[in-house]
């Protein structure tokens, strides 16, 4: 697949694998567009210079107002989620916070992406399908969980 001329949204594009997809999606011709909630202190999306070849959107994953807007205004096409609260000691220090950004903001994002109609994988136009896979750690396991292949359909205009 050809990402060429492909809007895409990607959330956690400072963090380490998010930065390596957002340079692979520009190496590949794709307009990428991210979101971010604070100004990281250093990464290598700011190093790089990555920042200065997207669409910066300031933003929060909790707030689906925000989330519509973006989708809409830049035509996305596929959505790339990545972004979560991932250092373990803050978990453990403010679990609502963390459950906010890595609960609440996955499932705001997917029904944003619903109501807006996004294609994720760029594959099916036509079923306008959202595809998202997840995994986190709990704060006081080893284990892992995972959601995978959640698929959200377009409501039909009522």
């Amino acid at each position: 697949m050809s990402w060429s001329g492909t809007h895409a949204l990607v959330t956690g594009a400072q963090g380490f694998i998010g930065s390596w997809l957002v340079s692979r999606l520009l190496d590949e011709g794709a307009h990428v567009v991210v979101l971010r909630r604070d100004i990281p202190a250093e990464s290598r999306f700011g190093i790089e210079g990555l920042e200065q070849r997207c669409d910066v959107v300031l933003g929060d994953l909790v707030d689906y107002e925000s989330l519509v807007r973006t989708l809409n205004e830049f035509d996305v096409k596929a959505v790339f989620h990545l972004g979560a609260q991932t250092i373990v000691g803050t978990a453990n220090r403010s679990p609502l916070s963390t459950w906010e950004t890595n609960i609440r903001g996955t499932y705001t994002l997917l029904e944003a992406c619903r109501a807006v109609g996004v294609v994720a994988n760029g594959i099916d136009p036509p079923t306008r399908r959202t595809e998202a896979t997840t995994s986190f750690r709990t704060a006081r396991t080893s284990r892992f969980s995972r959601v995978t292949r959640t698929t959200c359909r377009r409501r039909p205009p009522t």
